[in-house]
């Protein structure tokens, strides 16, 4: 029944985006109604970039309707939370990546009021869902996060403390504080978690499952040491590097249980 913020960190390869798959199965398991959408580094300039493929869902529309009755099931949308939102429909073209004609009242909107007016109007629809069933919202990549989508993140922060929501944000170790959302970390219901080099051990385990299952391995047969210890070196603690080996260890045909294969 309460907000959760999580902050993933990790170095590109680490697994945060396996993290964040195996994270939202378990919450759609668990009742949670799941959503996400990825920052890109060449869109770090445009509005909402992250947001969009969320909301869009949130509001269960298709971009490519008419305007015009793409509208009216956004005010049908809005009604059903509240009647009074009704008005405020065209804000959320932004939002959705779609121009939407302005009505009487939003056009009379300065740019401060208009984009104030749109992020409470998207906290009170996520308040509003939260109530009926809990959300997890995805944002990946956020290093490469356009400045009003930070915006709104800290805005629907403050927004889901006591409702069931939760904010799982993926960052590049390296960019976290530089590209963060200020604020956040000063929130009791905030976390980080950093995701770690994996161990010799655990490398070592999944090089021998992806072994297996590329090659179709005779798993009576214990792979050589020698071999598994070379790719666990190579790999240096990132799976994604030792993803890529494996990979290229079964497009080349190498024989695993090839001792001279080591030395090739």
């Amino acid at each position: 029944g309460r907000g959760q913020i999580i902050d993933l960190v990790g170095i590109p390869g680490i697994g945060k985006s396996r993290v964040i798959s195996e994270a939202a199965r378990l919450a759609q398991e668990q009742g949670f109604a799941a959503f996400g959408g990825a920052c890109a580094a060449n869109a770090v300039n445009t509005s909402y970039h992250v947001w969009q493929p969320i909301w869009r869902a949130l509001f269960d529309i298709n971009a490519e309707r008419d305007p015009i009755a793409l509208q009216q099931a956004l005010e049908e949308k809005l009604v059903a939370i509240d009647p009074v939102l009704r008005s405020r429909a065209p804000l959320l073209g932004t939002v959705l990546g779609i121009t939407l004609p302005d009505n009487e009242l939003t056009r009379s909107f300065e740019p401060k009021l208009r984009k104030e007016s749109l992020e409470n109007l998207l906290a009170d629809c996520i308040r509003a869902w939260a109530r009926e069933q809990p959300l997890l919202l995805v944002l990946e990549e956020c290093h490469w996060m356009d400045a009003l989508s930070r915006d709104l993140i800290q805005i629907l922060a403050y927004s889901i403390v006591d409702v069931p929501v939760t904010l799982l944000l993926s960052y590049r170790t390296t960019e976290l504080k530089e590209r963060g959302v200020d604020g956040l970390a000063s929130l009791a219901y905030h976390e980080e978690i950093e995701l770690q080099d994996l161990q010799p051990f655990e490398l070592r385990q999944l090089a021998v499952t992806r072994l297996n299952q590329l090659q179709s391995a005779d798993v009576t047969r214990a792979i050589p040491d020698g071999f598994l210890d070379l790719i666990v070196q190579q790999a240096e603690g990132n799976p994604f590097y030792l993803e890529e080996l494996t990979n290229f260890i079964h497009v080349r045909d190498i024989d695993i249980y090839d001792e001279l294969a080591l030395t090739q």
